[in-house]
């Protein structure tokens, strides 16, 4: 995905006034400030309250945008996979509040935008969040601690192991410590 894709769905959701927090572990990267405890995913992932917003919001929004190349857009919500858009025609599906709507290109990288929490209320994560830019568009993102804690929350494996290699402290330590000779 180039980033002038990126840019310009970000674009599109600060142009209809719809509060977003940049908050899985690509985010966490721009807190990095050692380039070898950063690694590579496959998405960067945005976060939208469905209190204050509605996906239909974030379509319409969406469907503004030149893609400066060809995107597909896809949901994932409790009822099941669908399509938005297929790069030629949009799609109008009954959409759960609580759903994620991907934007994906040629390559493996691609965005998501989650509706729902993450295990800590969108509001509180607003308020502690930072101001950053992100493929030069001013965006909000989640602290550092909130970030980390919603992936703990998660409890998938592979969010262990990058917190693990990204955060020394939270490697497991040994039950008892080795005994010497006497």
């Amino acid at each position: 995905m180039l980033p002038e894709t990126m840019a310009a769905a970000l674009r599109s959701l600060k142009s209809a006034n719809i509060p977003f927090l940049f908050f899985g572990m690509e985010a966490l990267n721009m807190y990095s400030t050692n380039p070898a405890e950063t690694f590579v995913t496959s998405d960067c992932d945005f976060l939208v309250s469905p209190e204050l917003r509605k996906p239909a919001d974030v379509i319409a929004a969406l469907r503004t945008v030149r893609w400066p190349e060809d995107v597909e857009i896809a949901y994932k919500s409790p009822g099941g996979p669908g399509v938005l858009y297929n790069g030629r025609k949009w799609f109008s599906p009954r959409l759960d509040d609580r759903v994620t709507i991907s934007i994906y290109t040629e390559g493996h990288y691609h965005m998501d935008i989650a509706f729902g929490d993450c295990g800590i209320p969108f509001e509180q994560m607003w308020r502690r969040s930072n101001r950053a830019t992100f493929h030069g568009v001013e965006i909000r993102l989640a602290s550092k601690e909130d970030i980390i804690r919603s992936k703990k929350m998660a409890g998938r494996d592979k969010d262990k192991g990058a917190l693990e290699r990204m955060i020394p402290s939270l490697r497991k330590k040994p039950l008892h410590k080795k005994r010497g000779r006497r």
